[in-house]
């Protein structure tokens, strides 16, 4: 989600906290952070034509399709992930499915580009209140050399995120 939704979302999570008589403090803010990443902005874009991926896609719900002008192959009150049930479709619609896939409802799916580009993403999500990122190495499922890269680039955002530094000024 964008960091201004995790900051409206982090600040219901709060208020709720305070109007059952809790400390809104005490509150851990963390969040999955899905991420495909590659040594280019344009190859980590490329990695989101890969099957695997564009099927995160399927997990938004008809109103994320709707904000980029499309409807959702599951219908227009499809729900996300909550609803998906994938052992009860068969191989054609989920081909289907896949093949009405906007681009952009995948990028919107996951942190997307050079390391040092979903670094800044990272901060962003700090900066909005996030205080556990926890990284799914999304492009893992591209390839072989994706995943490679990939599960380096974790550890590259651990070491960067936990001496403080998360924008994209950091040198790789």
């Amino acid at each position: 989600m964008s960091p201004d939704e995790y900051a409206r979302r982090l600040a219901v999570v709060r208020a709720a906290a305070a109007d059952a008589g809790r400390d809104p403090d005490a509150v851990l803010p963390a969040g999955g952070v899905p991420i495909v990443v590659a040594e280019t902005d344009a190859a980590a874009h490329a990695l989101l034509r890969a099957t695997p991926i564009r099927f995160l896609a399927l997990h938004a719900g008809a109103r994320a399709w709707r904000r980029h002008g499309a409807a959702h192959p599951f219908g227009e009150h499809y729900r996300g992930l909550v609803e998906l049930l994938p052992h009860l479709l068969t191989r054609q619609e989920v081909e289907q499915a896949l093949a009405a896939v906007p681009d952009e409802v995948v990028a919107d799916q996951v942190l997307v580009g050079s390391r040092e580009t979903v670094l800044k993403r990272i901060g962003e999500l700090l900066d909005a209140g996030m205080r556990h990122p926890m990284l799914i190495p999304a492009s893992a499922l591209a390839s072989p050399e994706a995943a490679g890269f990939t599960v380096r680039s974790v550890g590259w955002f651990t070491g960067r995120l936990r001496s403080g530094a998360n924008s994209a000024e950091v040198p790789a």
